[in-house]
């Protein structure tokens, strides 16, 4: 059974290599996979409750990362330590931390 994979590998390797070695195509096969499964980590949901933000007033989010505090500028713009966003019609779109959120408000 080893030795038929072996020949597979062998058989798709010399079928794809063109003047890459099969090392190089295995790194860059491991790197589109690591690269295809970053932005399911990186993506993340979170519930927002419906509230009616005020300019100048303090709120916080809380996500998996911790939370973020901020203070909601005129024009919808948040801004907090390493929180920055803004809200637009009850969308919310912001990066917290390393990790972008999107979403509405619910009710």
């Amino acid at each position: 059974m080893k030795q038929r994979i072996e020949q597979i590998h062998d058989s798709f390797f010399n079928h794809v290599a063109q003047d890459e070695d099969r090392e190089t195509i295995m790194r860059r096969g491991e790197m589109n996979k690591n690269a295809a499964d970053e932005p399911a980590a990186k993506g993340s949901s979170i519930r927002i409750e419906r509230v009616e933000l005020e300019p100048s007033k303090k709120y916080a989010f809380k996500t998996p990362e911790g939370t973020f505090d901020f203070v909601v500028l005129s024009g919808g713009i948040l801004e907090g330590d390493g929180l920055n966003g803004s809200v637009q019609a009850g969308k919310v779109i912001f990066t917290a931390g390393t990790n972008e959120y999107e979403g509405y408000f619910s009710s």
